[in-house]
């Protein structure tokens, strides 16, 4: 990490990068059904608040469709939402762990 970097930064950076790991790796590597747990909730989870607060976080759905597609805004509401979270803890952690 860079040296200028505040704690939280840090911190952050830190939580992004284990979340994108976690989203990623346990599928491709374990190959085992259970780890897609990981990244449906972090995306379909997101998107089903997103639709609870009356967003158009997803879209029309037809009869060929296995799954309903994201739309710009659910995309979008889902990092903002992970990104966000993930600085809100970061800064608390931060403070907490401050002189």
């Amino acid at each position: 990490m860079a040296i200028g970097m505040r704690a939280y930064q840090k911190y952050w950076l830190s939580f992004i990068a284990i979340h994108i790991c976690l989203f990623f790796l346990p599928s491709s590597i374990f190959g085992v059904k259970a780890t897609a747990v990981i990244p449906y909730y972090s995306i379909w989870g997101v998107l089903e608040l997103g639709n609870f607060v009356g967003l158009p976080v997803i879209g029309k759905v037809t009869e060929d469709m296995f799954i309903a597609p994201i739309t710009f805004i659910g995309w979008s509401f889902v990092v903002s939402f992970w990104l966000l979270l993930y600085l809100l803890i970061s800064q608390v952690i931060s403070h907490l762990t401050s002189k």
